[in-house]
């Protein structure tokens, strides 16, 4: 194909970007060209669903593992991303340590379901802005909201396997 014919083609709409799990990635028009095999400012198209080394394992269904939200040790990208790396731990350590805590205590469904959402709202705010290109995260407050949503999600499974196992011990 002539290089004409390709500058002449249709671009597809940012919602059709969003719906197959594509971003999109500009070189600044500033004079510099980050990627020197394409003219500064062109509109380059990534497929962001799973990182090439999560596919095919336990992390690839974990964790999408995408290089740019991942923390670094010695300069490679860590398997799991920023917010996974804080989620997991914290929904173990939560889901499990809370359960003699609700042994003791009785607390309402309505108490831990509002605590559920208060938890967990801030990673559904911070993902769905940063995947509509509301905004860019960073890092620091990826892994606080995947913390955040851990927390709340650990406390909620193990809120529900004490009713659940208390209402069987009563039948």
């Amino acid at each position: 194909m002539r290089a004409s014919h390709l500058d002449n083609r249709k671009k597809p709409t940012n919602a059709y970007k969003y719906i197959l799990g594509y971003s999109r990635i500009e070189t600044q028009d500033k004079g510099q060209n980050l990627d020197r095999t394409r003219p500064a400012g062109q509109v380059v198209m990534m497929d962001r669903s799973i990182s090439k080394s999560n596919r095919g394992t336990l992390l690839g269904l974990l964790c999408h593992g995408d290089p740019d939200r991942c923390y670094r040790v010695r300069g490679k990208a860590l398997p799991l991303c920023a917010r996974c790396i804080a989620f997991y731990p914290l929904f173990l350590i939560s889901a499990i340590l809370s359960i003699p805590l609700f042994l003791i205590l009785s607390f309402e469904a309505l108490t831990m379901t509002i605590a559920f959402v208060l938890l967990v709202c801030p990673l559904v705010v911070d993902g769905c802005t940063q995947y509509f290109g509301l905004r860019t995260s960073n890092n620091l407050l990826r892994t606080i909201t995947g913390a955040l949503a851990g927390l709340g999600c650990g406390l909620s499974l193990s809120y529900l396997s004490v009713r659940l196992l208390q209402g069987l011990i009563d039948l």
